[in-house]
């Protein structure tokens, strides 16, 4: 399987096609906040309500090179989702995502711990010892 350096994602934000944002995983963790907080989520000249975010998915189309207009549809389409998304990575990475926004907001931290996983990763070595 070919891993492509990033990994990508989705903030749906609507119910049209272009209703989507596609982000890496370096703003996953903001987008994430964002919608649990329902805060402003800004990205690329783009803010979006965090209320409005429904969902954060896999950038399937980052992965099979598709439209992102393209809807899979066949046998073929769903074979090639499964050879050509890194589904256990990217999964692995939003539960990390998941874990850290949750810290941020139960223990009251500044968000902008999670501007980098770095970030909040010196912060709790520091607060951990």
């Amino acid at each position: 399987m070919k891993v492509k350096k990033e990994l990508r994602y989705k903030v749906v934000h609507g119910y049209g096609s272009g209703d989507i944002t596609r982000i890496t995983e370096n703003e996953l963790e903001k987008a994430k906040y964002c919608m649990a907080s329902k805060k402003a989520f800004s990205h690329g000249g783009d803010t979006i309500a965090g209320a409005e975010i429904k969902k954060i998915i896999h950038d399937v189309h980052y992965y099979t090179g598709w439209n992102p207009a393209y809807q899979p549809k066949s046998g073929e389409d769903f074979a090639q989702i499964k050879r050509d998304v890194p589904k256990i990575l990217l999964d692995e990475r939003s539960q990390l995502a998941d874990v850290r926004v949750k810290y941020v907001l139960e223990n009251k931290k500044p968000p902008a711990l999670l501007t980098t996983p770095e970030k909040i990763d010196t912060f709790l070595r520091l607060t951990t010892n």
